[in-house]
């Protein structure tokens, strides 16, 4: 069975076109809010057209083989990979910050080993964040998931099918008595079964751990390749029984009506996506598949089988590879004037140049034996793939490699969650209990960054240290736009909602065990990002932003006050230049360009605090820490060999040892003056 049935290059390339219009709007506020559930219509292809051609090969063979199966998938999908794998490799050579030099290394290595997924999932690659400083590799999660299904999933059928094989040798049954096709149902059974298990496991996960172990993980994937592997056993039984069936072009259409509704109408945010929404766009694909495949001259088929569409979808491998690391390696901000749009069909026009040349001179070629030593062994082939691994690999550590002790330092984690924050991610927690004071660390995750130097300042003066600050989340309470985003996300959202209450909570708990904390302040995520204050959205560096920030941190001073405590805010510096231009002064990786967004705003915000610490009598300081990081007006990436952030803004471990100390010195100072 041939898996280039033309119109299902056409589903391929709404797909594809979906996932790529998407990324190209910038997620959210793009044109098709839901484009990235074309990834999902892949799954779904994958699992109809891999079981298809199992099935397919068992009947006419009598077995599958799995050693060719898998050279197959060698020779379809690695070649065109490990090239983007070698181009991102020296992009980030060339142009990456240097800072995540150490992260890329693990983007690609994780990548070209197939585990991008959970790779992702656990590095904290959000994969709807923005845009900025995002992996160029974000995208091969779910090449990965599709990987894992290839080595797993065959496999399988070949167990369940081998052994309906040799049970009817043994009874000495005729081939008509057909024990296979039962086999085929019950392998049909088992991707039922893993289709409710994954349903379940997708929804459990968002709602205990994460969106984004949600996302990635392999588990919640399941269902959609199972959704395939279902209409493949349908399919064929199916056709066994007739040459056509009738219902099929309304069933098509209503599941393409309800696919396209879904690329425009369900956002990225949504958690009905997480509790079944998903499934649901994994069923119509199925029904759009199954309507061309049973009635192929139908007026549908024939729409999916325009040539336009039958090109993009040919390509639409080469297309999802590329689009990426290009939207990535060419932002388009600003207006929708004619220089952004000018941007786009840039980034349009190159997507398509490396996808025709990828399937010209890579994809084609590889397929059709053409390579001088290899040609079509399978043992040869496996001996290219694993020396071309090895090659990747080696460019991939060597174009990240960093100085020894500078690479330890960027490696370290300078944030450390609390142990409840995987069910919660809002959770606070008790990082030092001592008795001698008590200080609460207030903010998001640059307050977080200080925490390597928090506690073991809190051991020495045996001082209680609790952590109340989150990821992305003002202490403000304020609702927070993210940059790129046509309004809140919900992680805005759930901080808006219950950041007070959980700051109040910490404190209501420290002035019943009769203390009076210092609580200490530090954020950067609401000061250059807009705000929703009474259904208006207020852009950073006005002055109804600054005096939004200012009410709110003038009524967080109250209520801890009203607790018996005093606060702390820490200023911001300016946003660090690049690591790059110590390390690779001699090339745009070595920019000076500060590596975060925000610095123009850093004067106004440190303005607010100010005000709102001279108005609070006595009750707040500001304590400046810009002398201690841009001496004499410059903000070097290096302090004495020690790295001052990892990205801009984030303090390193070693930075904020040194930091964190002088802070609280320079607090008390204020506060007993």
């Amino acid at each position: 069975m041939s898996t280039r049935r033309p119109a299902l290059d056409g589903v391929r390339a709404l797909a594809v076109l979906a996932v790529v219009v998407y990324h190209l709007g910038g997620g959210a506020g793009s044109a098709l809010p839901g484009g990235f559930l074309g990834v999902d219509a892949f799954f779904v292809l994958s699992g109809y057209l891999i079981t298809s051609l199992l099935l397919a090969e068992h009947q006419r063979f009598g077995r599958v083989d799995l050693a060719a199966f898998w050279v197959r998938r060698i020779r379809r999908l690695f070649p065109a990979l490990a090239v983007v794998l070698l181009a991102c490799a020296g992009w980030v050579w060339w142009h990456g910050p240097v800072e995540q030099w150490s992260a890329r290394r693990g983007d690609l290595l994780a990548t070209l080993a197939y585990v991008a997924n959970w790779h992702f999932a656990g590095s904290g690659e959000d994969y709807f964040a923005a845009y900025t400083g995002a992996s160029p590799l974000r995208h091969t999660w779910s090449l990965a998931v599709e990987e894992q299904f290839y080595l797993v999933w065959p496999a399988l059928v070949w167990a369940v099918l081998s052994l309906a094989l040799r049970r009817r040798a043994r009874r000495d049954e005729p081939a008509a008595g057909d024990p296979v096709r039962r086999r085929e149902l019950g392998l049909g059974a088992v991707a039922l079964v893993a289709l409710v298990a994954s349903s379940l496991a997708m929804g459990l996960e968002h709602a205990l751990l994460s969106p984004s172990r949600a996302y990635y993980g392999t588990e919640g994937r399941v269902q959609e390749l199972a959704v395939g592997v279902l209409l493949a056993v349908a399919v064929r039984r199916r056709r066994g029984r007739s040459a056509g069936w009738r219902p099929a072009t309304a069933l098509a259409a209503a599941g393409l009506t309800a696919l396209l509704a879904g690329f425009a109408l369900l956002p990225d945010s949504s958690a009905l996506y997480y509790r079944g929404g998903g499934l649901l766009v994994c069923l119509a694909v199925a029904a759009v598949i199954a309507g061309v495949e049973l009635a192929p001259g139908s007026r549908l088929a024939a729409a999916l089988s325009w040539r336009p569409l039958v090109a993009v979808g040919t390509l639409s491998y080469g297309i999802y590879l590329w689009h990426w690391p290009v939207v990535v390696a060419l932002p388009v901000d600003g207006p929708h004037d004619a220089t952004w749009w000018a941007r786009q069909a840039w980034r349009v026009v190159l997507t398509g140049a490396l996808a025709v040349a990828s399937w010209r001179l890579v994809e084609r070629p590889v397929q059709q034996g053409r390579m001088p030593w290899a040609r079509r062994s399978a043992s040869r082939v496996t001996a290219l793939a694993a020396l071309t691994s090895a090659l990747v690999a080696g460019v991939a550590v060597t174009a990240t490699a960093l100085p020894a002790p500078l690479g330890r330092q960027l490696a370290q984690r300078s944030d450390s969650p609390c142990p409840t924050e995987t069910s919660d991610p809002l959770a606070s927690c008790v990082k030092v209990d001592g008795g001698s004071r008590s200080v609460v660390l207030f903010g998001d995750s640059t307050a977080r960054a200080l925490d390597p130097g928090l506690q073991p300042w809190a051991r020495r003066h045996d001082a209680r240290y609790v952590q109340a600050a989150w990821l992305r989340c003002t202490p403000t309470g304020l609702l927070v736009v993210p940059d790129g985003s046509p309004g809140p996300d919900a992680p805005a959202q759930a901080c808006h909602e219950r950041a007070r209450q959980q700051q109040l909570a910490v404190l209501d708990a420290e002035r019943a065990a009769g203390r009076h904390p210092l609580v200490l302040v530090a954020e950067y995520w609401s000061h250059h990002q807009g705000l929703v204050v009474d259904g208006q959205r207020l852009d950073p560096g006005t002055a109804a932003h600054d005096a939004a920030l200012g009410a709110a941190y003038r009524r967080l001073v109250r209520e801890v006050a009203a607790r018996g405590g005093r606060v702390a805010f820490v200023t911001l510096p300016p946003p660090g230049p690049s690591l790059g231009t110590v390390l690779a002064p001699d090339r745009p990786a070595g920019s000076a360009e500060p590596l975060a967004l925000g610095g123009e705003f850093v004067d106004g915000y440190n303005q607010v605090l100010r005000q709102v610490a001279a108005a609070s009598h006595g009750r707040a300081v500001a304590v400046d820490v810009g002398d201690l990081v841009c001496p004499g007006g410059q903000c070097p990436a290096l302090q004495d060999g020690t790295v001052v952030r990892s990205d801009g803004v984030h303090w390193t471990v070693a930075y904020a040892q040194r930091l964190a100390p002088v802070v609280l010195a320079r607090a008390d100072a204020a506060l007993a003056g």
